[in-house]
């Protein structure tokens, strides 16, 4: 150093690595701080979506029966109270539908932040095509022969009636012809003689009367119905037979398109007795497909979709519209998602609940084999005013679907004027399997044993009421009731819970 310097050169250098070394640990320290802030806040907000979670999923809720009163609950939870570790479905579909009086608890529970549920739950997918549900018109009705009708029940041409299947056997030859042959029969025939005891199955393809034009007892079926007509010789003691022979004037005839059959025709009278069945659903088709929660995932069709959103006025909303809840996340600088795999128990055991081709009204596992002596009872409050000599004499009261194991049938309650009675259709596989049950005027009941025939102990049962008749009051039950005998069936949830912070 010479005399005179206040610094040498190596401490001016030192001074200075020492500036640059104190900066850069301070600028360190600044961004690794900001990162463990991020990240405290990142865990912070994962934690209210798997906490959410946890608290719904693993606790019933308290009080535990919450459900009946929600407005009052202190905590809600889902978790199933007969099979802890599982989800309870009614307490799911009370999460949905009780939304707006547990709103403040589930806001608590998301620590104020706002938050939508989705919940893809296993279901059973049942569907009906082919015509209608089962009903009864003519349950082997006798007319008269000698002024026989079958025709139209509308329009030009009525007595060529459009079908859309047929079969004939003939007397006393028994030569039998369907839909595939009759045509050529035809091709060289202008009519068909229906002696006694020949029989003659179409399924009309629009209204048709039905009955004796003398005395004016006729009946309108609709389309799809299926009529089967008997052909009976009439005794001189006026009883009648089916054993063929004797002569009738009664004669067919089939209109075809390229040998395909499209009409007939029943021309002509006799000294004998026709008897007629007329029955809808027999056609009908009934398909169920078992849906897991990971396909309702992928086509984003969720069982349940709901959450609770914040205002700008301090007040909270719940909220199911999806376009709403997007719009709120959207806004959000960031949203956080935790979702869970489990096991809902499923058991509904409610036939007073309303019609729907989704919720079932039936649903679960035997605890026990059904009693063979338990009955699905309907019971009308009163006789539907119907004229017994009017043409529409079918009042329709319910439909139904039940399924068991790989078992599925349709069944149609209904009223017939002409029997004054109500009546119980099943149809299982079209076109057999055609099962009624006669009540009396106000009611009926069908063994539980028809509805679910392939049904032990260890099966799983359903029943689905798709629709109900509103102008009619049902009673609906079964005896002895089916509670005791179901235990929840246990089926795949996938539920998702998304949180976010729009202010």
């Amino acid at each position: 150093m010479r005399r005179g310097q206040i610094f040498s050169l190596d401490a001016m250098l030192s001074l200075v690595i020492i500036i640059m070394v104190v900066g850069t640990v301070s600028a360190t320290s600044e961004n690794l701080k900001n990162e463990i802030t991020s990240l405290v806040g990142w865990y912070e907000r994962a934690n209210i979506a798997g906490n959410m979670l946890d608290v719904l999923l693993k606790t019933p809720g308290d009080p535990e029966n919450w459900t009946d009163d929600p407005a009052n609950a202190v905590m809600v939870g889902i978790e199933s109270k007969l099979i802890p570790g599982t989800v309870d479905f009614l307490k799911l579909k009370a999460l949905n539908s009780s939304l707006e009086e547990i709103a403040p608890i589930l806001q608590k529970l998301s620590q104020g932040r706002d938050f939508m549920i989705e919940a893809y739950v296993s279901k059973y997918n049942v569907s009906v095509s082919g015509g209608s549900f089962p009903a009864v018109y003519l349950d082997n009705y006798e007319f008269d022969g000698s002024a026989f009708v079958f025709e139209k029940a509308s329009g030009t041409e009525q007595k060529k009636v459009p079908i859309v299947d047929i079969f004939v056997k003939v007397a006393p030859s028994g030569q039998t012809y369907t839909a595939a042959n009759i045509c050529s029969y035809f091709a060289s025939n202008q009519n068909m003689d229906l002696d006694p005891g020949s029989y003659l199955r179409v399924v009309v393809n629009t209204s048709t009367r039905i009955g004796n034009q003398n005395n004016k007892d006729l009946v309108v079926v609709p389309p799809n119905t299926t009529v089967e007509i008997y052909v009976n010789q009439s005794n001189s003691n006026g009883n009648d037979n089916n054993q063929g022979g004797g002569a009738s004037n009664l004669q067919l005839s089939v209109d075809c398109d390229n040998s395909v059959p499209i009409s007939v025709q029943i021309t002509g009278q006799g000294n004998v007795i026709v008897r007629v069945s007329g029955k809808t659903g027999a056609n009908l088709r009934v398909e169920s497909k078992y849906v897991y929660p990971i396909l309702l995932w992928e086509q984003r069709k969720p069982s349940y979709r709901f959450g609770v959103i914040a205002l700008s006025n301090g007040t909270i909303e719940a909220q199911r519209d999806i376009s709403v809840l997007k719009a709120s996340m959207n806004a959000s600088p960031w949203i956080e998602t935790s979702r869970r795999l489990t096991i809902v128990s499923k058991k509904v055991v409610d036939l007073s609940r309303p019609a729907s081709a989704t919720e079932p009204v039936i649903y679960g596992v035997l605890r026990y084999s059904l009693p063979k002596s338990g009955y699905f009872v309907v019971n009308a409050g009163s006789v539907p005013q119907v004229d017994p000599q009017s043409e529409d004499i079918v009042v329709e009261y319910a439909h139904f679907v039940v399924a068991s194991d790989n078992y599925t049938a349709a069944m149609g309650i209904f009223y017939n004027a002409k029997e004054d009675k109500v009546g119980a259709a099943i149809s299982n596989t079209p076109g057999s399997n055609f099962t009624v049950y006669w009540g009396n005027s106000t009611s009926v009941k069908v063994p539980l044993g028809a509805l679910f025939p392939t049904a032990k102990r260890g099966s799983f049962i359903a029943m689905w009421k798709f629709w109900e008749n509103q102008t009619i009051q049902l009673d609906m039950f079964t005896v002895p009731n089916l509670d005791p005998y179901l235990l929840p069936k246990q089926e795949e949830m996938l539920i998702y819970l998304y949180v976010w912070d729009e202010s």
